[in-house]
Order: C-alpha cells, then sequence, then structure tokens
C-alpha cells in the first residue's frame, strides 16, 4: 500500500515539475519573441531617420533583417515548446516508448537552439544599430 501511495505523490509531483517547466519555457519564449518584435516595430517606425541621418541604407536593413529573423525564430520557438508539451505527455503516458523520448529531445533541441538563435540576432541588432548611431 505504501508503494502505491509512494508512486502517486511521486507521479503528483511529476506532473506540477512538468507544469513548471512549461510555464517558466513559455515565459522565456514569449519574452524572446516580444524583445524582437518589438524593438523591430520600433526601428520600423523610425528607419527613415536613421537613413536620413547617416545614408546607409544597407546598415538599417541590416537591423530590420536580424529584429525580423530574431522575431520569426522566437515564433517557431513557440512551436517546439508546444511539441515538446505533447511528447512530454506522450512520454508520461507511453513509458519506456524510446520513439517518444527521442522526438521529446529533438524538439527541446530545436527549441533552444531557435530561442539562441533570436537572442544572437537580437544582440547582432543593437550592435549594428549602435555602429549606425556612432
Amino acid at each position: 500500500m505504501d508503494d502505491l501511495r509512494n508512486q502517486t505523490e511521486l507521479d503528483q509531483r511529476w506532473d506540477i515539475h512538468t507544469e513548471r517547466q512549461i510555464a517558466a519555457a513559455k515565459g522565456g519564449v514569449a519574452a524572446v519573441t516580444l524583445l524582437n518584435s518589438g524593438s523591430w516595430l520600433a526601428l520600423l517606425t523610425q528607419a527613415d531617420k536613421l537613413v536620413s541621418l547617416n545614408n546607409d541604407t544597407g546598415a538599417v536593413a541590416t537591423v530590420v533583417m536580424c529584429w525580423g529573423l530574431g522575431a520569426f525564430f522566437g515564433t517557431v520557438t513557440w512551436l517546439f515548446v508546444y511539441l515538446s508539451t505533447v511528447f512530454q505527455l506522450q512520454c508520461d503516458f507511453y513509458r519506456g516508448q524510446r520513439g517518444y523520448e527521442i522526438a521529446l529531445e529533438m524538439s527541446r533541441g530545436l527549441g533552444l537552439l531557435c530561442a539562441l538563435a533570436a537572442l544572437a540576432l537580437f544582440v547582432k541588432g543593437v550592435v549594428a544599430l549602435s555602429g549606425l548611431l556612432a
């Protein structure tokens, strides 16, 4: 009887832990996407002033491209968060099935890669913009 109760408690704790991980991932992805898309929109509203200040449309285009791609990768990260949630559910339900575990690890890895790409593109855009204003 104690083993069954202990297993039930472990399952409940695991469910709470999984929900917290998903909430943290969603918050991080929202931050990355908002950071890039907000910067991109702000830059688009001021692009004509930046071009007239510096007369370098290529540099402005680089910043727009970096932040636009960063917003894209941030949005794609949402897809991988969703897939990770689905595969985590499948792993919990069908324990021991290696295919779901591999899919879970791949979706997590690709999501992390997209989030890092979004952050890197934001930083590259900031550096390019600071070069414009210098």
